[in-house]
């Protein structure tokens, strides 16, 4: 089925005996088995019937263009602040030609994300006039819990099956391993000359929702206790993490901030 249909949005989705029709903007469109990798809000869970309360975090970000000396100050650093905003984190991700800046709560009520995201500019020394910063918000499945993700001819993968880590929110190894996992269940379906996805639910439940059920529980006591955790963790050179990128983070941090 060509690519060009997920670039439209999706009026309806029909699940025949034996295909898959996708009504889009344009034309329809017709498949053997459907994959529902369209995010957090997809549409394709809804028509599967597979859509399901769930925990979410919230988050905000920008694109932030920035000087092309603070920008390679921060090429290869990921940079990560767990004081800027209540209950979770600020983040700067170097790409090309931008830094993408955001905030997130991973636990209870999000209040005032947009407030804590120009603060966080803020503090980083980049633009964080409201009127300068375009802000974008979405909603971060978390996962930890087992889920039917299958349906007669359909699946889910990645966000749209709300694999998301719950302490972190990060997903881009469960969007892929999910996305291997889909690619070889379906198949061996269509080479048994069935239809049958239900393989895929309880290896994804199995490989991954097991594990995030306890990452779910552990995130509870950072963003729960932040001082308690920061105490223990940092203060205490017994149990303190370090890894050697650290160092690199904060001197690019420091830079970054005085050249801007």
């Amino acid at each position: 089925m060509p690519r060009c249909w997920m670039d439209k949005k999706i009026r309806e989705v029909q699940f025949l005996e034996d295909s898959v029709v996708v009504s889009a903007a344009l034309r329809d469109y017709t498949c053997s088995m459907l994959v529902g990798a369209d995010g957090a809000n997809g549409s394709v869970a809804r028509f599967a019937n597979l859509q399901r309360p769930r925990s979410s975090a919230i988050a905000v970000e920008a694109e932030v263009q920035v000087c092309g000396k603070a920008l390679e100050n921060r090429r290869g650093c990921v940079h990560y602040d767990f004081g800027c905003t209540p209950r979770g984190y600020g983040w700067v991700f170097p790409k090309r030609e931008i830094l993408s800046v955001g905030v997130g709560t991973f636990w209870g009520k999000a209040t005032n994300l947009k407030a804590s995201l120009l603060a966080w500019l803020d503090i980083l020394g980049l633009p964080s006039s409201p009127h300068m910063v375009r802000m974008r918000g979405h909603p971060v499945p978390l996962g930890g819990e087992a889920r039917v993700l299958h349906g007669r001819r359909v699946l889910l993968t990645a966000n749209a099956a709300g694999l998301e880590e719950p302490m972190t929110g990060e997903g881009t190894y469960y969007a892929v391993r999910s996305a291997q996992v889909a690619a070889d269940t379906i198949q061996k379906a269509l080479l048994d000359h069935g239809t049958d996805l239900s393989s895929y639910s309880e290896r994804i439940n199995a490989e991954m929702a097991s594990d995030l059920k306890y990452a779910k529980r552990l995130a509870s006591l950072p963003y729960r206790f932040p001082g308690l955790c920061f105490h223990f963790f940092v203060r205490r050179p017994a149990v303190q993490w370090r890894w050697p990128t650290f160092s690199a983070t904060d001197q690019a941090s420091r830079a970054c901030s005085a050249d801007c």
